[in-house]
């Protein structure tokens, strides 16, 4: 089945909300959300792009913050195992050390803030909000995150 626009709108709007920090993007989706949960509740089978967009909503969101050079070396295998886990309710930003911050949208500076990178291995955050654990640093450390993330993801 073809998931419909509003559900796919209300997915892309909570991310948008925790990728920015802009409240703005969560209230439209809840509105989508409120609006279509007599739906829900009498067909949930055949509104899945709706209830992923639930399920976001209810979240928790992990915000994972990459930074490193995402086209090679460690950062690159870094992302490509990441990519091979299934970490449900995730949001992936990445931004090579060398990036000039003006040339970044400012919509997302917010998440960038106050993160740097410390020597050739990628940097990782994960956050929740904003909020974020202890940075770690290095392709073992990060593998080690994507494992307890994909365990907290399997309930």
């Amino acid at each position: 089945s073809v998931p419909s626009a509003s559900a796919m709108a209300a997915t892309f709007l909570l991310r948008l909300s925790n990728m920015t920090g802009n409240p703005n993007y969560a209230n439209a989706a809840e509105g989508t959300l409120v609006a279509s949960s007599s739906l829900l509740e009498r067909a949930p089978t055949s509104m899945g792009q709706l209830l992923l967009a639930m399920d976001t909503y209810l979240g928790p969101i992990h915000e994972i913050v990459v930074l490193g050079d995402a086209t090679e070396g460690p950062t690159a295998a870094t992302l490509a195992d990441l990519r091979q886990r299934y970490i449900p309710n995730r949001i992936l930003l990445c931004r090579a050390p060398d990036a000039a911050l003006e040339k970044m949208s400012p919509a997302l500076a917010p998440i960038f803030e106050g993160k740097a990178l410390l020597g050739d291995e990628p940097m990782v955050f994960v956050c929740q909000n904003f909020e974020c654990r202890e940075p770690i640093s290095g392709e073992a450390a990060a593998r080690a995150m994507w494992e307890r993330l994909a365990e907290l993801g399997h309930g």
